[in-house]
């Protein structure tokens, strides 16, 4: 199991197109404690709108590893600067047995968290 905090955006434009994948092999970034990564199914199509925040070291998440069939990893982008307490408190907040996919039972917050975020030009 890995250890994240996953969030998204709400009412994303169907116009933001995936991303290329830079995966751990090229850029050296790993999926460490505090790092920031896309989530994604295929390659090439994560969006900007949905992220994940390691809550700790998740070396299964990392180009070579078998997290996703393809073996590329998850491309980590950032790393918190400030407010890990923050995502170590959602992290521990409750989670719902209830899914629409059954995947996902006893991984969505029972009380989702809503937050509100800009982007500074």
């Amino acid at each position: 199991m890995n250890n994240i905090v996953q969030g998204g955006f709400i009412d994303v434009p169907e116009s933001v197109e995936g991303v290329v994948h830079e995966s751990s092999e090229q850029t050296g970034l790993r999926n460490i404690a505090g790092s920031v990564a896309l989530a994604r199914g295929e390659i090439d199509t994560a969006s900007p709108a949905y992220f994940f925040v390691n809550v700790t070291d998740n070396p299964g998440l990392d180009h070579g590893q078998l997290r996703n069939p393809d073996g590329q990893g998850f491309a980590v982008f950032g790393h918190v600067v400030e407010g890990m307490d923050i995502i170590l408190a959602i992290h521990t907040t409750p989670a719902s047995e209830q899914a629409e996919d059954a995947y996902m039972a006893g991984q969505m917050l029972a009380d989702p968290v809503r937050f509100t975020a800009s982007l500074r030009e």
